[in-house]
């Protein structure tokens, strides 16, 4: 718990707020996070956020900005923000498609 830097008065204490803004890198973008862990002073409401939290922040940006979004909503990934891998099945082999010919038995046989 630290003092807060601009009021003097009150603590910073872990809490909560949302974050938004507005890039206009390549185009508008409007960027929303919700839920996004800051330390709030209890006097004058004033939040501070973590170096590690605002360069999340500016990676989920970052990243949203490259695939083309013009609007992101959502809530602060307590996991690191990455895609979520592709599953796909094992490549089968080749040899799986080649079949040897069988012979047919001939009627009566």
């Amino acid at each position: 718990m630290s003092k807060c830097h601009f009021c003097k008065d009150g603590y910073a204490m872990p809490g909560y707020t949302t974050v938004s803004r507005v890039s206009h890198k390549r185009g508008a973008m409007v960027f929303i996070v919700k839920q996004v862990p800051v330390d709030v002073c209890d006097t004058c409401g004033e939040w501070y956020m973590s170096h590690e939290t605002a360069l999340r922040l500016d990676e989920m940006q970052t990243i949203a900005q490259n695939a083309g979004v013009e609007i992101l909503v959502r809530k602060y990934p307590v996991k690191p923000f990455a895609p979520k891998p592709i599953e796909r099945e094992a490549p089968t082999p080749a040899s799986a498609y080649q079949t040897a010919a069988q012979p047919v038995a001939a009627a009566g046989d």
